[in-house]
């Protein structure tokens, strides 16, 4: 549940468990404290991460995870950010070339 939700810290685990309903539902209402979760995951730390690259195998056969290549960046400085009045010429001059 904490690699699905990025949750890193046992700590943030533990307050989790007993604040998360699905979580609460999986544990049959069960509260591990932090130092159990830690244990747990340095003693089953292999098969977590088998678990999960399984996991990705499956999104990615099923079609529902993609490999995305390429990235980018986001700039919102006065010189890149176009106005409605600009965005709406655009639309148009593109649509006139399609």
């Amino acid at each position: 549940m904490g690699y699905l939700n990025r949750i890193p810290s046992s700590r943030r685990l533990e307050r989790e468990a007993g604040r998360n309903v699905e979580l609460m539902w999986l544990t049959g209402r069960l509260v591990p404290d932090h130092r159990t979760i830690a244990d747990f995951r340095r003693d089953n730390g292999a098969a977590i991460r088998r678990a999960c690259a399984r996991f990705v195998q499956l999104c990615r056969r099923i079609g529902v995870l993609r490999r995305i290549r390429s990235r980018s960046t986001a700039t919102n400085s006065r010189r890149s950010t176009i106005g409605i009045a600009t965005s709406v010429r655009v639309r148009a001059q593109t649509a006139l070339r399609i």
